[in-house]
């Protein structure tokens, strides 16, 4: 059985598609005279857009009060982009004192207008319990609504609650069928956990070929644990022709950023065919899973930490990244990173 400890996703990932929600690149949009005109008449995309001005220091002084003065005006109106910006500003104190209370506010009135990228995060916050009670149903329902859209967000994320059997009745097909949605529309994230569901035959036939393919996607985005991942497959020679060279080029790649198994799996390589994997099995369980109940925030909208007992051996997931402890040279050293991750 896998339980789930779901995380909210932090900064970082929220702004990586607000410009999208916005319908407004950063390069297009800058204060003008005839901007601030209609703002001040009242029209409502002019507010919006005044308010993007001011956000991002686009011809005016960067302001985040004004901004958020502007989005509001905008939100007043109606402009359901407003209204899902506003929302962030009070999630995340930006301009406003911090109020999840305010920020779900928000978000509801840009969802029930049909904002896709706001009945995500409404989902996220029944999800975590932010500023509202939380409701897996309530979070299923609101992620659906915002996948149906085509948000890629929202579909990796209704994945994640169909793996999980969370707000819904677990189903492995209904996992992948999602992550594909969310995969074919680029998304890293999806792309990792569909090359997994290949590789290990959850919710769609193995096959070894088609993992190495998603994982290659996502790792070319610089997915870490994706090219761990692609690096495990060239070691094994699973999808691939085993390369020791390509081995050490993707866990390298992963190495960089951070992965403790690639760096432990570097640090421990005598020569080119000494990736060997190792054997060590923890029979004490209970400690080291125990561990990781803490929940935390992590980067890149890196949201959850998952873990499966089989047995006396175990498997850990953590950030969607797989680890296996038989690949785990110093667990203790491995339990620090984590914690401080």
């Amino acid at each position: 059985m896998r339980t789930i400890i779901r995380l909210f996703l932090t900064i970082c990932s929220v702004f990586a598609f607000t410009c999208s929600a916005q319908n407004v690149s950063k390069s297009d949009v800058t204060f003008s005279d005839s901007i601030l005109k209609a703002a001040e008449q009242g029209i409502a995309e002019a507010q919006y857009r005044l308010g993007y001005c001011y956000e991002y220091g686009k011809g005016v002084e960067k302001s985040l009060t004004e901004a958020v003065k502007w989005y509001r005006k905008a939100a007043d109106n109606g402009d359901s982009n407003a209204q899902f910006i506003l929302g962030i500003c009070y999630e995340y104190g930006k301009g406003v004192k911090k109020s999840l209370t305010e920020a779900v506010k928000w978000y509801r009135k840009a969802a029930d207008k049909g904002n896709s990228n706001a009945q995500f995060m409404l989902g996220i916050c029944y999800e975590c319990g932010n500023g509202v009670e939380k409701s897996l149903t309530e979070a299923v329902k609101w992620y659906r609504k915002a996948a149906d859209k085509g948000n890629s967000n929202a579909q990796y994320s209704l994945g994640l609650c169909y793996e999980g059997g969370e707000g819904v009745e677990q189903s492995f097909t209904e996992a992948v069928y999602w992550f594909r949605k969310s995969a074919t529309l680029g998304y890293d994230y999806a792309q990792y956990k569909l090359g997994k569901s290949y590789l290990d035959g959850d919710g769609v036939e193995q096959s070894f070929t088609e993992a190495v393919k998603w994982f290659r996607k996502a790792a070319n985005q610089g997915h870490s644990s994706a090219q761990y991942e692609l690096g495990k497959c060239y070691r094994d020679g699973k999808g691939v022709q085993q390369s020791y060279k390509e081995t050490e080029k993707w866990f390298r790649k992963a190495a960089a950023q951070g992965d403790f198994l690639a760096q432990e799996l570097l640090k421990d390589k005598v020569d080119t065919k000494a990736f060997s994997t190792h054997k060590s099995v923890i029979k004490d369980t209970t400690t080291i899973t125990e561990s990781f109940r803490v929940t935390k925030k992590f980067k890149k909208g890196r949201r959850e930490v998952t873990k499966r007992i089989v047995g006396q051996d175990t498997t850990i997931i953590k950030d969607t990244i797989t680890i296996d402890t038989i690949d785990i040279i110093d667990i203790d050293a491995f339990i620090q990173w984590l914690q401080q991750k």
